[in-house]
C-alpha cells in the first residue's frame, strides 16, 4: 500500500485495523467526522510530491508511513488502534533548514454514550543549531467533541504560549515522541495565552467563550457555513457590538444542503427548532461581556 491509497481509501482502510472497531463506533457518523481529524494529520505535512510512491506500512494494530522528501524535511505519521473504542493518531515534520521541529498528536475516543471526543496537541520547537541543548517550544491544544450524529458539539482552543527547554544531549536527537512528551509537561504550571471555547447553540450559532493576555468575550456568534455546519468555525472575531437576525425556513434548508452526509443532516435538524424566530442583540443581554483589557468591560 502506498500513500496515495490511504488517502484515497481512507476510511476503509482504517476500519480494518487488527480486529476492528467496535460496530457502534464504526457506523456512527462521529467516526468519520473524527477521522476527518486524522486525516488532516497527513494534510498538514503538506507533501506535495508523487504519494504512489511513499510506502505505508501496515501492521496488526496501525498504520504509518515515513519519508524524506525532496527538500529535505522528514515526515512521519503514525495511527494505532488503542482498542476497539479508541484511536491515537501522530505525525511528525523535521525541517533542519528551518531550524525546526513539529509533532501533533490526536486522541480519539467513543463513549459509552456514544460521544466521541477528540483530544489533540500541537507542539512546535525551534533551535538555532542542531548541537545546541537548548531549545523552545510553543503548545497548543484543541478537544472536540462530537455528538451519536457525528455533529460537532463542543470545540476548545487553547494556547499555551512558548517557553525554553533543555535536550539531551542536542536538540539534533529530539524526535517526535520527545516533543509531544515535553508538550504535555510544559503546559504544567504555565498559563494559558489564550482560550477560546465554542459549543453549539443553533444550526449556525454557538455561544463562544474566549479570553487572552488582551480580550474578554462571552457571547454568541454566527458559524461560517462555506464547508458545511458540522464542525464549527466562527465567522468573525470577538466584538464589542453583536446582532443575529432569524433567518427563513429557505435559508435553514440551504444551510442543511451544504452537508453530503445524510446522517449528519438528520443529526444537524436536532439544532433548527426556533431558528427562524431567534434574535439577538448584545446591547440588551445583560451576561455579554467583552472587555479590552486594561480599557474595562462593555456591556
Amino acid at each position: 500500500m502506498n500513500l496515495n491509497d490511504l488517502k484515497n481509501n481512507f476510511v476503509a482502510k482504517i476500519e480494518n485495523i487488527g480486529e476492528g472497531f467496535n460496530k457502534d463506533f464504526v457506523s456512527s457518523p462521529a467516526f468519520a467526522s473524527a477521522l476527518g481529524e486524522a486525516y488532516n494529520l497527513i494534510s498538514f505535512l503538506n507533501i506535495n510530491e508523487d504519494t504512489t510512491k511513499i510506502d505505508v506500512k501496515q501492521d496488526e494494530n496501525s498504520i504509518s508511513f515515513e519519508t524524506t522528501l525532496f527538500n529535505g524535511r522528514k515526515v512521519s505519521w503514525k495511527l494505532e488502534r488503542i482498542s476497539d473504542n479508541e484511536i491515537k493518531v501522530t505525525n511528525y515534520n523535521e525541517n533542519t533548514k528551518e531550524h525546526k521541529k513539529e509533532a501533533s498528536s490526536r486522541n480519539i475516543k467513543r463513549h459509552s454514550s456514544g460521544l466521541v471526543e477528540v483530544v489533540g496537541d500541537n507542539a512546535l520547537v525551534t533551535y538555532n543549531s542542531e548541537r545546541d541543548t537548548k531549545a523552545n517550544i510553543a503548545n497548543s491544544m484543541v478537544t472536540k467533541k462530537y455528538d451519536s450524529n457525528g455533529v460537532n458539539i463542543t470545540s476548545i482552543y487553547e494556547d499555551y504560549g512558548s517557553r525554553e527547554i533543555t535536550c539531551i544531549p542536542s536538540v539534533g536527537n529530539v524526535g517526535c515522541n520527545t516533543i509531544l512528551y515535553d508538550s504535555a509537561r510544559s503546559k504544567n504550571g504555565m498559563n494559558l495565552e489564550s482560550r477560546k471555547q465554542i459549543d453549539r447553540k443553533y444550526l449556525d450559532v454557538a455561544d463562544v467563550t474566549y479570553e487572552s493576555k488582551n480580550v474578554r468575550y462571552k457571547g454568541p456568534m454566527l458559524l461560517d457555513s462555506e464547508h458545511g455546519l458540522r464542525e464549527m468555525r466562527t465567522v468573525n472575531n470577538s466584538s464589542e457590538s453583536i446582532v443575529i437576525g432569524p433567518i427563513t425556513q429557505q435559508q435553514i434548508e440551504a444551510l442543511l444542503s451544504g452537508e453530503k452526509n445524510q446522517k449528519i443532516v438528520d443529526g444537524l435538524k436536532a439544532y433548527i427548532k426556533d431558528r427562524d424566530h431567534f434574535y439577538y442583540n448584545s446591547a440588551y443581554d445583560v451576561n455579554f461581556v467583552y472587555e479590552e483589557k486594561g480599557k474595562g468591560i462593555n456591556k
